[in-house]
């Protein structure tokens, strides 16, 4: 793990075995997203722009729109979304 994450993102927490990486959705009162990148992966999702975002596009999590005080509902196509990026996923 050499890389620093790309300007706009941060690490909200880490365990063993995974990065939960923070990120503004959309602009001007978006909301925010939350991945889970394996630490395997952590450079690849540093370096690779092309594949940072195919993999923030199929599994980020949106955690609230705007503000969570104003419970905005998550739009049902994102809502399933786990935020886990598996181990094997290229």
């Amino acid at each position: 793990m050499e890389n620093e994450l790309p300007a706009g993102y941060w690490i909200n927490k880490k365990n063993s075995e995974y990065f939960y990486i923070g990120f503004q959705y959309g602009g001007h009162m978006g909301g925010e997203c939350e991945i889970a990148i394996p630490k395997l992966l952590f450079d690849k999702f540093c370096d690779d722009k092309v594949w940072r975002l195919n993999a923030i596009d199929r599994f980020a999590k949106i955690l609230f729109l705007a503000l969570p005080e104003l419970n905005i509902p998550i739009p049902e196509s994102e809502r399933n979304k786990t935020g886990v990026v598996p181990i094997d996923w290229e």
